[in-house]
């Protein structure tokens, strides 16, 4: 199994978060948002309890921060760690290029908004960025096709993720978009129930050997448009469905068996969800489909025991809140959890030391 333990950085004991990390072992992954709160001699003593060996995700908003901070952050992260900077943006365009230059081959991912930065800025993060370097750009929409043409360019064969909302977008762009795609790069949409079928047909057929990944509001989509992505040709194609439990469990069934081997994510509401639906699913469940439930605390001990029993070896991840769950109900789900279940706590803050300590200790 894994778990993911959430620290809010804003919140949480810089003590806390080493004595946790240091207890984790390879099945756990700490991740500290709001990094820039924590002071850098403490947030550098936590890169060096996770060393080479743990799993450390260091989330840092980059309005909030400077470049000598997520560089020496950088300097002391080890292999298996990696930095997040959303609004990345807000960072000067020398900055952005020194923090990628100094990344080298470690693990580094920069979130652009398109709305707000200009495609020059991200043109010039990508040439220097590195091997393990992703530049992600949400409301990719805002930049006109020749721009999107000329990022798509310049990622050339490097880690490129732009995201796209499918009720702002033509189908036109994204094919463009898809037609200058490299190796590396992936296209999301969400709210993709906003194309038509003829606009889905259209985008499809442009995917062939590249990545995409389209997102669909289960209360708004019309089914047949989510098994067409589905029932498309290209080997990397993606589908996940988010607010899953609008959807019957014929339809859901339905969805998973045109899955097939491809990605698909469906994502319920578990306080809007019964445990027999999740079930259905589960059965039905292929090789690649991933059963998300958020608020998983809504469900009784009992209860979430029965749906990853229910999971066996499929793909189960499960978010619990951690201000509304108890340490027998997260010790349970941990304990019965299969190989590929996930849970994830946050905020972390919530519990004391000790028990995240007997968390990740028993997550192994």
């Amino acid at each position: 199994m894994q778990l993911v333990t959430i620290f809010n950085g804003i919140q949480a004991n810089p003590s806390v978060v080493q004595q946790v990390i240091s207890a984790a072992g390879s099945n756990s992954t700490i991740i500290v948002t709001g990094a820039h709160a924590i002071t850098l001699a403490n947030l550098t003593a936590i890169a060096n309890a996770a060393g080479n060996s743990k799993n450390l995700n260091i989330q840092i908003n980059g309005a909030q921060t400077t470049q000598s901070f997520v560089q020496s952050i950088l300097s002391a992260i080890g292999t298996n760690s990696s930095i997040s900077i959303n609004t990345a943006h807000s960072l000067t365009p020398a900055a952005l290029i020194a923090i990628a230059n100094s990344a080298g081959s470690k693990t580094l991912r920069a979130d652009f908004n398109g709305g707000q930065a200009s495609a020059s800025l991200i043109q010039q993060f990508l040439a220097a960025a590195g091997t393990n370097t992703t530049t992600a750009v949400n409301t990719a929409q805002a930049f006109s096709a020749a721009e999107l043409t000329a990022i798509a360019n310049s990622a050339g064969a490097k880690l490129y993720r732009p995201q796209f909302n499918g009720a702002q977008t033509s189908a036109a762009t994204l094919q463009g978009v898809l037609n200058s795609a490299g190796a590396n790069t992936t296209v999301s949409v969400n709210t993709a129930q906003s194309f038509s079928a003829s606009d889905l047909t259209s985008i499809l057929s442009a995917v062939g050997a590249k990545r995409f990944a389209a997102d669909f509001n289960g209360a708004q989509s019309n089914v047949a448009r989510i098994l067409q992505v589905l029932n498309a040709s290209g080997a990397n194609i993606a589908a996940s469905v988010n607010t899953a439990q609008a959807l019957s469990s014929a339809n859901l069934v339905s969805i998973c068996n045109a899955a097939e081997a491809k990605l698909l994510t469906l994502d319920f509401n578990g306080a809007q969800t019964s445990v027999a639906l999740l079930q259905q699913v589960l059965a039905a469940a292929q090789t690649n489909t991933t059963t998300s439930v958020n608020t998983a605390q809504s469900f009784s001990t009992s209860e979430i025991v029965n749906v990853i029993n229910s999971a066996g070896a499929k793909s189960l991840s499960l978010q619990i809140n951690a201000s509304q769950a108890s340490e027998t109900y997260v010790s349970s789900a941990i304990a019965a959890s299969g190989q590929n279940t996930s849970i994830t706590i946050d905020p972390a803050n919530a519990f004391t030391a000790s028990q995240l300590v007997s968390f990740v200790q028993a997550a192994g």
